[in-house]
């Protein structure tokens, strides 16, 4: 027994010499300065999400009009043909456009 707990000592020793284990005001230490780095991490997501989130919707009603941009097309090509069309086979002499009284 007394030969598994010298054992076990130099376990320890050998492990400590490898990776020291922070005593207690080390660890408190190292757990403040861990919060520290979480604190400031959401203060920087804090104020950059507003940031993000007015992106995002600016973006989305940039797509909003690009997309019905489509779907306006036809009706306007239909508007033009509508009033071309018609005014293409209209002709006017010019003898016509000089007897027009003014």
């Amino acid at each position: 027994m007394t030969r598994n707990k010298e054992l076990l000592d130099e376990v320890q020793q050998t492990f400590k010499s490898i990776m020291p284990i922070p005593d207690e005001s080390q660890e408190a230490h190292l757990l403040e300065e861990l919060v520290g780095k979480v604190q400031t991490d959401m203060e920087y997501i804090e104020i950059e999400l507003p940031k993000i989130e007015m992106s995002i919707e600016r973006l989305r009603k940039e797509i909003e009009a690009q997309s019905s941009l489509p779907s306006r097309m036809p009706t306007m090509i239909t508007i033009l043909a509508a009033t071309y069309v018609p005014l293409a086979f209209v002709t006017v002499r010019t003898k016509d456009v000089h007897d027009i009284p003014i």
